[in-house]
């Protein structure tokens, strides 16, 4: 801009008026929506170690009212408008308050301070400054300062502090003040008119215009919404020198300003707290390009975006680079105002912001003398933050950084603050160790023993042995042969019974060439034929590749393909084989082998395979989390849905029942009646089924004693219900895709209480260990979002065929060495009790009545069609937790 030529008009005296420069227009329509919030009083406090004389200071204090105008301005309204003017500079007045005499001088210095912001400054009739002197000791004092934000911005407060002090200094040294150094507040208004009269304002809102378009939500550490705070809550920690130091070196070794560490720490924390990939920070500006005005007190600043995108495999210079560059492209443009921004955008008026929190740099010096007193200042709440803001201040005087977070007091408490601070020292102490070359995903922001618990958190760690399934299930025929195995209808089979025909099945597939890992298809529906052709298939070393009975012939061919299917067995082919030997084909099946291969949607357009081995189904069949559950399991599942692992082997495996449904699709009311009738003892239904049956049948849980729930979010007042009409039933909710053999975690209810709205996802089963990392695969604190990563027992080799995708999905892992990890793509967090808590999902994937849908699957089979140039598939709730 060029430099401003004060006019006459704007020469402010005692007995004119004059308009409100657009800064000030905005904070004063703020205060009109509602007058009696404090939120616009803002502060700093100079901590002076020596003697002052009160008089002296008295006399230092009206002088500088004298000179700065913006200090004794009142706001009017009339009919012709809002306007301001000035009052005498007496009407501005000093308070000394001693404070020596308390027990805790600067305990009660600091609840005067905070009393002072809890009241609001009306700046019709108050003083819009409102200094005191506060006396701890005869050799401390604090200089504190109050004002209405409408009068004075952060900058402001800086010129007059220093000017404080050198008026003071010289007074008590019984010298003239000299003249000086500020500007007529007239400046500042005539350089907001000329702004907003030149081609630059409306060049600035084109660049505004492109920059925020496609603007990503913005990114908070709160679930709450940001809106007008009636408080806000400051809180306040040291950066150690020696940490500091580091932080500038990296910044000269980089060239960057110290400044552009901060904000690149704060929307790093930030990214590692939410995952968060693109970020909107709130950057507060001084808006000042002019050498005069910013010699002027008055209220000027302005809040610009800051756009800012994180790239985990980044270094950490390549990271500040980016961000110095960004910040030096918007502080270009800073003259325009953020309430401009907010109209221009259509958010006046809605609870919607722009830009997350905020982030304020303020290095620059507030090292001061009081005659030989030194005296350093601090600020306190320095205006209106509607979220959250990090304020960083170095004053290179070998005291390290001050970090104060302030936040609206109704979404942050205080212990959040402190905890975020902690969080953020660890980050700036994890960044100053670093190289510029260090990838920036390697800095974490776990806190000192935050390791040690989520550690504790993992699954137990048991002496199960490492078995097959036809090794466990022969452990259960000889212990009880004459136990009944299936139940089907008026068809039952016993241990021995179901032996000899699984052998039989076993011979007969061995017959046609199955062997170690051959995959045989099976195509039927629920009956006692499918529980024989599966563990026949198991005892003749095969993999079994189950076939959903309503599959079109399309999609069989393509599994038959992917799979390298030998041969398909129907129920026609199990009812055939009587002439077989009953006797054991005497197959080594080694726990290692595969089990079943599984076919899930896939976002390419192709189902999946997934390859489960044999010890991962008796590890699921084995786990504590199943004692005295398989006495009587109902098999209603497809035997393509990965549920119907739980449904056979876990009982099959430890002596139980197996209660196979009827085939084809069973309605509520059947299912209410075969779970009545039946005597089952445990079941499992997807989320949505089971909200149906607590709605329409909750009855029909009277004699059960485990209801197992899950595929989506299970509902707590489905859960509250049936238990209300079946006390002692306990409902688990059950966790995991069909990569970890059907369950990664439990959460077991045995009452849910009334104020339960979430119910967790539980905690791991024995041997699994997950995981909850951020992009850069560091882990996360508790309670804080990131994706799911498994390892351990039940984790499946990988997808058939897919080697490539394996590679993707199933990762070396960084904890243990030859430890691997599934990526589930589901986001949680850990809650306070070491419990996994559902957070959405890190992809396109969703859940449809319990099964896994990959939308890019559909999207590819309707641009197979001719008449189909582009598609775009969603899911959307046909009523509360109903996905279509």
């Amino acid at each position: 801009m060029s430099p401003v030529v004060l006019g006459e008009y704007f020469l402010m005296s005692a007995n004119r008026r004059f308009p409100l420069s657009a800064p000030q227009l905005g904070l004063w329509l703020f205060q009109q929506l509602d007058p009696k919030n404090p939120v616009l009083s803002i502060g700093d406090v100079l901590e002076i170690r020596g003697a002052i004389d009160p008089e002296v200071y008295r006399a230092a204090i009206r002088h500088v009212v004298r000179e700065a105008e913006a200090l004794r301005i009142r706001i009017a309204e009339d009919g012709d408008g809002v306007f301001q003017y000035l009052v005498a500079p007496d009407a501005v007045q000093v308070s000394v308050v001693d404070l020596s005499g308390e027990a805790d001088p600067h305990a009660a210095a600091e609840a005067h301070m905070a009393a002072g912001f809890d009241r609001a400054i009306d700046p019709t009739q108050d003083p819009l400054f409102a200094p005191e002197l506060l006396k701890l000791a005869e050799d401390r004092y604090l200089s504190y300062h109050r004002f209405h934000h409408v009068a004075v911005d952060g900058w402001s407060m800086g010129l007059v502090a220093r000017r404080l002090a050198a008026v003071y200094t010289r007074l008590a040294a019984g010298q003239e003040p000299g003249d000086s150094p500020f500007s007529p507040l007239g400046t500042l208004l005539e350089a907001d008119t000329a702004y907003r009269e030149s081609p630059a304002y409306s060049e600035d809102a084109e660049f505004w215009r492109r920059y925020l378009a496609d603007l990503p939500e913005a990114t908070r550490l709160t679930t709450g919404v940001p809106g007008i705070p009636q408080r806000l809550v400051c809180r306040s920690t040291v950066l150690a020198e020696p940490v500091a130091a580091r932080l500038r070196t990296l910044a000269g070794t980089v060239g960057v300003r110290t400044s552009a560490v901060e904000i690149a720490a704060t929307a790093a924390y930030l990214h590692h707290m939410t995952g968060a990939r693109e970020l909107v920070l709130g950057l507060p500006v001084a808006a000042r390009l002019d050498r005069t005005v910013r010699s002027v007190p008055g209220m000027a600043s302005n809040v610009v975006p800051l756009r800012l995108e994180l790239d985990p495999g980044a270094t950490v210079a390549d990271f500040l680079g980016h961000v110095a560059e960004r910040t030096r492209q918007v502080l270009d443009h800073q003259m325009y105002r953020y309430e401009d921004l907010s109209r221009d955008l259509n958010l006046v008026g809605t609870r919607q912001q722009l830009e997350g929190p905020l982030v304020n740099a303020m290095n620059f010096d507030y090292d001061l003398k009081f005659g030989t007193a030194p005296a350093t200042g601090r600020y306190l709440p320095l205006g209106l933050v509607q979220d959250l803001s990090f304020q960083f201040q170095d004053r290179q005087d070998g005291q390290g950084w001050r970090i104060q977070p302030q936040g609206n007091a109704d979404l942050y408490s205080a212990e959040e603050l402190d905890g975020h601070s902690a969080r953020m020292v660890r980050f700036l102490t994890a960044l100053a160790s670093a190289t510029p070359d260090t990838p920036l995903a390697r800095l974490g922001v776990l806190l000192p023993g935050e390791g040690e618990v989520l550690e504790s958190w993992q699954g137990a760690v048991t002496g199960a042995p490492v078995v097959s399934v036809p090794e466990l299930f022969a452990v259960q025929v000889a212990a009880s042969p004459g136990a009944v195995a299936v139940e089907f209808g008026d068809t039952v089979l016993t241990y021995a019974e179901l032996d000899a025909r699984a052998n039989q099945v076993a011979h007969w597939l061995i017959e046609r060439g199955v062997r170690a890992e051959s995959t045989v298809g099976v195509w039927m529906d629920r009956s006692v034929e499918l529980v024989v052709a599966l563990l026949g298939v198991a005892k003749a070393g095969g993999v079994y590749v189950p076939f959903h009975p309503e599959w079109p012939q399309e999609r069989r061919d393509l599994i038959c393909e992917r799979a390298g299917v030998l041969l398909v067995v129907t129920a026609d082919d199990v009812a055939a084989v009587g002439g077989y030997p009953r006797g054991s084909a005497d197959v080594a099946v080694l726990p290692e082998q595969l089990a079943y291969v599984m076919f899930t949607s896939g976002s390419t357009g192709e189902p999946k395979g997934v390859a489960a081995r044999q010890c991962d189904v008796t590890a699921l069949a084995l786990d504590g989390a199943f004692a005295g559950v398989g006495d009587r399991v109902l098999v209603n599942s497809p035997h393509s849905f990965d549920a119907s692992t739980f449904e056979l082997w876990v009982p099959l495996l430890n002596g139980g029942r197996v209660v196979v449904s009827p085939p084809g699709r069973v309605d509520g009311r059947e299912l209410a009646g075969l779970i009545a009738s039946s005597g089952v003892t445990a079941l499992w239904l997807t989320a949505g089924l089971f909200g149906v049956m607590a709605e329409e049948h909750p009855e029909c849980f009277a004699g059960v004693a485990q209801v197992w729930a899950g595929g989506d979010v299970v509902s707590p007042a489905a859960v509250r219900r049936v238990q209300a009409v079946c006390p002692g039933l306990v409902v688990v909710n059950g966790y995991g895709p069909t990569e970890t053999t059907t369950f990664i975690t439990h959460h077991r209810m045995d009452a849910l209480a009334e104020d339960v709205a979430d119910i967790p996802v539980g905690r791991p089963l024995d041997n699994m260990r997950v995981y909850v990392l951020d992009a850069g695969l560091g882990l996360v604190p508790p309670g804080v979002v990131g994706e799911l990563y498994v390892a351990g027992a039940g984790l499946a080799r990988g997808y058939v065929g897919r080697p490539g995708l394996t590679a993707e999905r199933f990762v070396a892992s960084p904890f243990r060495a030859g430890e691997r990890l599934y990526r589930t793509g589901d986001l949680v967090r850990w809650d306070a009790n070491g419990r996994l808590v559902y957070a959405g999902r890190a992809d396109e994937q969703v859940k449809i009545r319990g099964f896994r849908i990959e939308l890019g699957e559909i999207e590819a089979a309707l641009l197979q069609h001719p008449g189909v140039a582009r598609t775009v598939v969603t899911a959307r709730e046909a009523g509360p937790g109903r996905g279509k």
